[in-house]
């Protein structure tokens, strides 16, 4: 009726799609209160699940979390990632840490507002023997990169439901040696 009505009177329905995909997903009462304490501890446990500790997922991750992130570098050229729930996440973050002997982020900034978090990294990490891009790197060699996770929590959980990674990959692929043919390498 109010779409008819809308449509009577003029009134253009082109903003719909837009309130529809504003509206909240879900309704809780009370919503959860996110306090400064909370936003650190996520940020912590989110970062210590990237750093290995995998014990932490069910303290951060919402069992829908999505992901939204750039393709990878793989073996065959790249690949997109789809993550569309807890144990699609901890897959890829398994698999992006494998070929690592070393895998550490440090913080560079982080700030938070309620339900969302930046968290701005500096990965620091250290080749391994079985890293699946191709590279001319070896084993030993240091690779650094920075990005910067969007972390939106649930209201009703406080737990994260969206992931959104905006990765430096330009200068990843520079790390890696990706544009450079071995014997251009110094």
């Amino acid at each position: 009726m109010c779409i008819f009505a809308a449509g009577l009177l003029g009134i253009s329905l082109a903003f719909l799609p837009f309130f529809a995909l504003a509206a909240p997903s879900q309704s809780c009462s009370p919503k959860k209160p996110i306090t400064r304490e909370r936003q650190k501890q996520i940020k912590d446990d989110y970062l210590a699940l990237w750093c290995g500790d995998y014990s932490r997922a069910d303290k951060v991750l919402s069992p829908g979390v999505t992901l939204n992130i750039d393709r990878h570098p793989t073996a065959d050229g790249s690949a997109p990632v789809v993550v569309n729930n807890s144990s699609d996440f901890m897959n890829f973050l398994r698999w992006s840490r494998t070929g690592w002997e070393k895998f550490n982020f440090k913080v560079v900034h982080w700030a938070a507002d309620g339900h969302h978090i930046a968290i701005r990294w500096k990965l620091e990490a250290v080749m391994g023997t079985d890293y699946c891009a191709p590279t001319s790197l070896k084993p030993g060699d240091v690779v650094s990169y920075n990005g910067t996770d969007f972390l939106v929590l649930n209201e009703c959980t406080g737990l994260v439901d969206e992931v959104n990674i905006a990765q430096d990959m330009m200068n990843l692929f520079h790390a890696l040696e990706l544009f450079l043919p071995p014997h251009q390498r110094d």
